[in-house]
């Protein structure tokens, strides 16, 4: 059984009582005109513009959307290899250092993927033992000064609603209870997975890190209106762009091998790649973490292209909606209508419509709870 199977297969004390989210919204004409990871101002201009023409969507259905749990590893190798196949027939020889990362990625697609360390392994196994004594779980933390930090940082938070401040680990743990402290590790952990690839990814890192700590306050508030839990929504969000890290790090291990920096002469592919990779890269990713084929799923297509016609999730449904929102940026502008059509989600889209928005801002997020 893997260690997310676990994770839900044990019962956490009572959440604390949470109060109603920012109201977040997706419209026609957000202030971020383009994703955060896709940007390109503080990137070198390419010295020559090169017309490389990338598929705007694999061209066919998810072949892991259906597939059992011992066959979706193998469902979701076969969609990487689809993806990577058409990517690198159209970049081939107007961008062979790209061409060669996605070859990379689509030969040992397993070779690419980051390793957890055993530590944070060690750390999260005793997160979902109950039987491990509290004393184990203060002492994780003790040896740690950041995951200290954070712990205390996030019992601070808005969300966990401590009277008078909480300065004592051992409090916090018992506070926090055991998710709370498995989802401060996991933040821990998916941070200490940004790498630098190189001048061509720019600050691409950081915002795809930034979008995926900030979407995962998002999600833990937006999860009651699908049903969904709002711990194992804030989990999801920190996992469900870890296809991402993973380019990024295929990247870098590109730079070693090449002695000399990945070279990219139009950086806007980079974003397109990254697009077209990262939902079967991340299902990959997080089944070797250990995390299991239901949280592969959600990590895999939380795009939800195509979106699911009979199956319902709410974690994926919360994943996707605190994905678009924290992209949208803008709260003044509202299609949640065309987000849920194009989600096939279920749930009222005006609950979020009647969320206040005092939240939406970013120390509200970290408030709220971001670790």
């Amino acid at each position: 059984m893997g260690l997310w199977s676990r994770f839900w297969s044990w019962l956490s004390p009572p959440e604390p009582v949470v109060n109603a989210p920012a109201q977040a919204v997706e419209g026609p004409a957000p202030t971020r005109s383009v994703h955060r990871h896709t940007r390109t101002a503080n990137r070198p201009r390419p010295t020559a513009h090169v017309a490389v023409e990338l598929p705007a969507e694999p061209s066919r259905e998810s072949a892991s959307l259906e597939a059992e749990d011992e066959e979706l590893e193998a469902a979701l190798i076969y969609d990487l290899t689809v993806r990577c196949r058409q990517l690198s027939e159209a970049l081939d020889e107007e961008e062979p250092d790209l061409a060669l990362l996605v070859e990379r990625l689509r030969g040992e697609p397993g070779d690419a993927l980051p390793q957890i360390p055993a530590a944070a392994q060690e750390g999260l196994a005793l997160t979902v033992n109950p039987d491990v004594e509290v004393t184990a779980l203060v002492q994780t933390f003790e040896r740690d000064p950041s995951l200290a930090q954070a712990l205390l940082r996030t019992a601070n938070s808005s969300y966990y609603g401590f009277s008078s401040p909480c300065t004592s680990i051992g409090k916090a743990v018992v506070k926090m209870g055991r998710r709370g402290l498995r989802n401060v590790l996991l933040a821990q952990i998916m941070r200490g997975l940004v790498v630098r690839p190189g001048a061509a990814f720019g600050d691409m890192p950081t915002e795809v890190w930034a979008h995926m700590s900030e979407s995962a306050p998002l999600a833990r508030r937006l999860a009651p209106i699908f049903g969904a839990d709002p711990e194992e929504a804030f989990a999801l969000a920190l996992l469900h762009d870890a296809g991402k890290l993973v380019v990024f790090e295929a990247a870098s291990a590109l730079r070693r091998t090449l002695r000399r920096e990945v070279q990219v002469q139009d950086p806007t592919l980079i974003g397109r790649c990254l697009d077209l990779l990262h939902e079967p890269l991340g299902g990959l990713a997080v089944l070797k973490w250990g995390f299991g084929p239901e949280v592969a799923r959600v990590v895999a297509h939380h795009h939800r292209r195509p979106a699911p016609k009979h199956v319902r999730s709410p974690l994926s449904e919360t994943i996707y909606l605190a994905d678009k929102l924290e992209l949208a940026g803008d709260v003044s502008t509202a299609n949640l209508e065309a987000i849920w059509a194009r989600g096939r989600l279920s749930g009222d889209p005006a609950r979020v419509s009647e969320l206040p928005t005092d939240t939406w801002s970013r120390r509200a997020l970290v408030e709220a709870g971001q670790a």
